[in-house]
């Protein structure tokens, strides 16, 4: 019984840093990678599909009851990338120079910004924890972006 216990431990200890999804979204030459470990999502400026990532991101957590990823993904045409915040806590890791940033927006106007683009996302991805629902919504909103899933959490 113990050995079968010690084995379900190890089982579960060794999925704790795998990556549940690598997704590289690009608009216009610019892309960002995202990589989500469990209730943890980073998001790289570049794609990192093959690893090697930088010591510049932004880790998102969202755990707990009511709780998701909801953010979405502004790609300017200065090759920066801002993100609007939704659901989640928002960590930045980066040196002055990076891209990717994000400004402070009261959520009255983040719901206004939202309702000005409804269908006709163009340079806006939906960034969520349930792909299913970002899939659909960036289709209905005709995102221009394009979302590479290469590995996903089945």
């Amino acid at each position: 019984m113990k050995s079968i216990i010690g084995l379900i431990v190890a089982a579960l200890t060794l999925c704790v840093g795998c990556t549940d999804n690598l997704i590289v979204y690009t608009y216009k030459g610019t892309s960002v990678t995202r990589k989500d470990i469990g209730a943890t999502t980073y998001l790289y400026y570049g794609d990192y599909s093959k690893g090697k990532y930088p010591n510049s991101y932004v880790k998102i957590t969202y755990s707990g009851f009511n709780n998701g990823l909801l953010a979405h993904l502004i790609f300017n045409s200065d090759s920066s990338v801002e993100i609007r915040r939704g659901n989640g806590y928002f960590d930045f890791k980066r040196n002055k120079t990076e891209k990717l940033f994000a400004k402070e927006i009261e959520n009255p106007d983040n719901i206004r910004w939202h309702d000005s683009i409804k269908g006709r996302f163009d340079d806006v991805v939906f960034l969520t924890d349930v792909l299913s629902l970002e899939r659909s919504e960036n289709t209905k909103n005709k995102s221009k972006v394009t979302a590479r899933y290469i590995k996903e959490k089945k």
